[in-house]
């Protein structure tokens, strides 16, 4: 996947975390959500099942974009040679579908993609003991930090037997907390967002001059 086209997913992902944040914040503070009157709950509901699934949509669209980022940036690394990879184009979607495992193994490929990238790499320098860039370690603990809360959101709804885009006007004896872990979930996207951006940015920079040292290299 063009990292082009991921940066602008998340674009708008962090776009539209930033109008959601706004929404659950009116929610937990007034009970009133995405602007919409609690005296009309039933356009309160349409409006909140719009947005659910908008989100929704984007946030699937996003995911399998950057997983096609990361199995082309995998792939980069190993035609460039680097033959001491522990985690192969495969795990970049393998490791997004095996639960529990998946707030870890795409991180490790994730990193391994970082470190595969360097092109100051020494020769004689281990895969493993090459430094990785901290805005990466932080994108994945906000990234982990907003999937928990969605979680808790989750696990609370469908313990209540409640639709998943319930709204304030609907289900006005939701507790409050609810709302603000909403919000903290959006919250927390909107700097992971911006740092996948970056972490996109910076690995094709890095691979770029990977493949202008190897072609120099040839070359000679």
């Amino acid at each position: 996947m063009p990292g082009q086209v991921v940066r602008f997913l998340l674009g708008v992902a962090v776009t539209c975390s930033v109008v959601t944040l706004a929404h659950s914040l009116a929610a937990w503070t007034n009970s009133d959500t995405y602007g919409v009157v609690v005296e009309n709950p039933r356009g309160a509901a349409l409006v909140g099942e719009l947005a659910e699934t908008l989100w929704t949509v984007l946030y699937i669209t996003t995911g399998v974009a950057f997983a096609g980022w990361m199995f082309r940036a995998t792939r980069n690394n190993v035609a460039l040679g680097t033959p001491d990879l522990v985690w192969g184009p495969g795990w970049s979607w393998g490791g997004w579908f095996i639960p529990g495992a998946n707030y870890v193994l795409p991180f490790l490929v994730l990193r391994e993609i970082w470190r595969a990238s360097d092109p100051e790499r020494p020769a004689d320098t281990p895969l493993t003991a090459m430094p990785v860039w901290p805005g990466l370690v932080w994108f994945w603990v906000f990234w982990i930090g907003s999937a928990l809360a969605q979680g808790v959101k989750f696990a609370v709804l469908v313990g209540a037997r409640m639709p998943l885009d319930v709204t304030a006007a609907t289900a006005p004896d939701l507790p409050r907390w609810l709302y603000l872990a909403d919000a903290g979930s959006y919250l927390l996207l909107i700097p992971s967002g911006f740092l996948a951006m970056q972490f996109t940015s910076r690995v094709e920079a890095r691979q770029a001059r990977r493949r202008t040292r190897a072609s120099l290299s040839a070359g000679t």
